[in-house]
């Protein structure tokens, strides 16, 4: 969905997997969390840190967590705001409103 984001190649846990473990079990955050710490590792600038925080927000809405999900596009989108991109502002937003729970 976004350009500018960490090289995926390097993340030892896939975003699929990520996504299998929390359909499977949405208590157990241990592989996200490590998805997540080793992507943000990676992070250096604002472009790229809005990609992880729009990638996150995928992993929840493709694992079905369809709350957090909408808060995460949806805070994703006011990040994207604040970088004067509001190209990307209004597809996060059409994003969030197409979730529904």
């Amino acid at each position: 969905m976004f350009e500018g984001a960490p090289n995926q190649e390097s993340v030892e846990v896939s975003k699929s997997e990520v996504v299998e473990s929390l359909k499977q079990n949405p208590e157990d955050l241990s592989l996200l969390t490590k998805f997540l710490e080793k992507r943000e590792a990676e992070v250096t600038n604002s472009k790229e840190t809005l990609a992880l925080n729009v990638e996150a927000a995928e992993i929840y809405r493709d694992a079905g967590l369809l709350e957090i999900a909408k808060e995460a596009f949806t805070q994703a989108a006011e990040q994207a705001w604040l970088e004067y991109d509001d190209a990307l502002y209004e597809q996060l937003m059409a994003e969030a409103d197409k979730i529904q729970f």
